[in-house]
């Protein structure tokens, strides 16, 4: 059974359930997925979940990938934080939550190519 451990949190912080709420009301404001290593580090399944609930409420082509360089790198450095991202579809599925591929490569460039124009 897959649960967040953080009652009623979708990440580590108030400002990620602000800024849901927020991203829910104007259609132009893009989530960064910023700052969750020690989430992804300490609660995968949570992490996983916590995506999902973002990708439910605003749809995954308004979510990118941060990675706060330099970051808190002494918790995950980068490629590790990138490989969780790439890890979605399988940590997902054991939460019960679908992510594909697509997902994944939406969330780690190609929304923010879109986004940017590239």
């Amino acid at each position: 059974m897959c649960r967040v451990r953080r009652s009623g949190n979708i990440s580590h912080g108030t400002y990620a359930i602000a800024a849901l709420a927020i991203a829910r009301e104007k259609p132009n404001i893009v989530l960064e997925i910023f700052l969750w290593q020690t989430v992804c580090k300490d609660d995968p399944k949570g992490f996983a979940l916590a995506l999902d609930r973002m990708r439910r409420e605003i749809g995954i082509e308004r979510m990118v990938f941060g990675s706060v360089f330099p970051g808190p790198r002494s918790v995950m450095p980068l490629k590790e934080w990138t490989g969780a991202i790439k890890r979605l579809p399988s940590l997902g599925e054991e939460c019960g939550v679908r992510f594909d591929d697509e997902d994944v490569d939406a969330i780690l460039g190609g929304n923010s190519a879109r986004i940017l124009g590239l």
